[in-house]
């Protein structure tokens, strides 16, 4: 971002439409039309095409999709008549507070719409301190934040691997066996696992019906990449993954490289299971020392969401779980900020659980899976049933042609930290949360 742009001192009025004047306008509105979501999401495939990552978490890409609470605010920022800017405000956390996320076209950087915009979530969002996220620890980003009264809180990891290095065999405990989710049957069971195996992460662990269903509408939800751990007909574990990059054909599903060999047993028989119709039953043995259905991290989520744990999801606790990294609702509430101008390394990089083919521009890398999330009934926990669901997933995405896989963690997560590393991921990037004041400047 240029220097001039976090020192910019223009203030942006308020409007109910497009702006054709010189002076730039806000308008502050709930449910978007048809055309205006087109819009938004044109600008956001600029953005990501300049700036090498998606500036916006999957939460607030599936609230423009198909809306999302009556509640939330949709700021779309005009300059000469075209939308240079769009902010996304999510009220609804009532203890994190309300969080927020915008971006502005890269053609209309250097002008100081950042700061304007960054001002217009604090003050829609009222007497609260807002929450924005960045992604990617960069200069640019640190001064607009700092330019608008935030202050560094969270960071969150990035971390990836390659999928072509060695991968271990899962290691299934007795009585365990793995299938994959079946759509309109196990969302009941799993909505109930996972608000358990997330009690400590309210975004994640809140998720409802309603949740679910908008990410089986999505263009990336495959349920053959979905893995759910039973124990006498009852789910106790699930890793479900994702791909970004679509459009890109990718090869099905090798039942070789999915669980088998040593302390498993993989029966054959129609209908759901692993991919090819197939289930795995554990014959032996614990597995892991490392247990993943504790708590990881994500957000984004995707999403801003919960907080990283050894699950999947927002990581702060040293467990074994994983909630998508992303957006309010994915995992930490917390909102992203979208670096206002240059600085941005050049090269693919994936936003927190978004999807990475939202904008029309397209992804502009090769596919990449992502540990979604990764949850594990406590009862379960200590069995090291998180770290062979985890490898199990790993497995699937390497069979599915990919070359890379990622997740999200808290930096403070250490515990979380050393299972992926002793996985074979390490650190790739970091994404930075601020806290700012509230209109009336308290912290």
């Amino acid at each position: 971002m240029p220097e001039d742009d976090a020192a910019s001192s223009a203030s942006a009025g308020s409007s109910d439409g497009p702006g054709t004047g010189g002076q730039p306008e806000i308008s502050v509105r709930g449910r978007l039309t048809e055309v205006e979501v087109a819009t938004v999401l044109a600008l956001v495939g600029g953005a990501t095409e300049a700036d090498g990552a998606g500036p916006l978490s999957e939460h607030v890409m599936l609230h423009l999709r198909y809306g999302g609470d009556p509640r939330a605010r949709n700021l779309l920022l005009y300059s000469s008549g075209e939308l240079a800017g769009y902010a996304h405000l999510d009220p609804t956390d009532p203890v994190e507070g309300p969080s927020g996320e915008l971006v502005i076209h890269p053609a209309h950087r250097g002008q100081g719409l950042g700061l304007q915009l960054t001002r217009a979530l604090v003050a829609s969002a009222g007497r609260l301190p807002l929450r924005l996220w960045a992604h990617g620890d960069l200069p640019a980003a640190t001064r607009l934040a700092v330019a608008a009264g935030f202050k560094r809180v969270r960071a969150l990891w990035q971390m990836r691997r390659s999928l072509q290095a060695r991968i271990g065999r899962p290691q299934v405990a007795d009585g365990i066996t793995i299938r994959t989710f079946v759509v309109g049957r196990d969302e009941e069971q799993w909505l109930e696992l996972n608000r358990k195996a997330f009690a400590r992460h309210p975004e994640q662990g809140a998720w409802t019906r309603a949740d679910l269903d908008l990410r089986e509408r999505e263009p990336w939800f495959d349920p053959d990449g979905f893995f759910l751990a039973e124990r006498g007909g009852k789910i106790v574990g699930f890793h479900w993954t994702k791909i970004h990059g679509r459009g890109i054909e990718t090869p099905g599903s090798r039942v070789a490289d999915l669980p088998g060999g040593p302390g498993q047993e993989l029966t054959g028989g129609p209908g759901p299971g692993l991919p090819g119709g197939h289930t795995a039953a554990g014959q032996g043995g614990s597995g892991g020392t490392a247990d993943a259905g504790a708590a990881a991290e994500p957000s984004a989520q995707h999403a801003p969401a919960a907080e990283p744990s050894a699950q999947h999801a927002p990581a702060t606790e040293p467990s074994a779980q994983h909630a998508p990294a992303t957006g309010p609702s994915a995992q930490d509430g917390a909102g992203r900020l979208a670096p206002h101008g240059a600085g941005r390394p050049a090269g693919p990089r994936a936003a927190p659980s978004a999807d990475l083919g939202a904008g029309p521009s397209g992804h502009g890398h090769e596919p990449i899976g992502e540990v979604y999330v990764v949850g594990v009934d406590p009862a379960e926990r200590g069995t090291g049933l998180g770290r062979a669901l985890t490898v199990i997933g790993l497995r699937y995405l390497r069979s599915r042609g990919l070359f890379q896989v990622m997740l999200y963690v808290d930096e403070t997560n250490t515990a979380a930290i050393g299972l992926y590393e002793s996985l074979g991921f390490s650190h790739w990037d970091t994404d930075v949360m601020f806290s700012g004041p509230a209109v009336d400047g308290t912290a």
